[in-house]
C-alpha cells in the first residue's frame, strides 16, 4: 500500500461523517500539502476496488466513503446527514438474511432514506408559526 493510500484510508476510517472526495482531499491536504485532488480521487477508487473502504452511492451523485464494518446507513433527505445503523442495534431482519445464507453474505449496501428528528422538529416549528 502506498503512502497516499494509507493517508486516505486513515482519514476515512477516522471519520464518522461519511466524507465525500472533496472533504477527504481537504483533510489530506492538511497532512500532506503536496497531494492533489486527482491523487485522492484515484486512490479512493483503488481502495474501494480492493475492499479497504466502501463507497456509499448518494442520489445527488456526491458519493461518500466509509469503513467496511458491516452496517447500514440512515440518510436524512432534508439535511443530508448520514448515520450508521449497526445490525446489533436491533437489525434482526438483516441478521436473519446473513444467517440464512450461512454467513456467505459478502456485503450489504443498505441506505434508508428518512427525515431525522432534528428536521422533523424544524418542520413542526415552521408549521406552528
Amino acid at each position: 500500500m502506498t503512502n497516499y493510500e494509507k493517508l486516505i484510508l486513515d482519514i476515512v476510517r477516522a471519520s464518522h461523517s461519511h466524507p465525500n472526495a472533496q472533504e477527504i482531499f481537504f483533510e489530506a491536504k492538511k497532512r500532506n500539502p503536496k497531494i492533489s485532488f486527482a491523487t485522492v480521487y484515484n486512490n479512493l477508487h483503488k481502495l474501494v476496488d480492493s475492499g479497504e473502504i466502501k463507497k456509499i452511492n448518494m442520489d445527488d451523485g456526491g458519493d461518500r466513503y466509509d469503513d467496511t464494518t458491516p452496517h447500514a446507513h440512515l440518510h436524512c433527505v432534508k439535511c443530508g446527514e448520514i448515520k450508521d445503523y449497526y445490525y446489533d442495534d436491533g437489525g434482526d431482519e438483516i441478521r436473519e438474511i446473513i444467517d440464512r445464507h450461512d454467513g456467505n453474505v459478502l456485503s450489504i449496501d443498505l441506505k434508508i432514506d428518512y427525515i431525522c428528528e432534528n428536521c422533523r422538529q424544524k418542520e413542526n416549528i415552521e408549521k406552528e408559526n
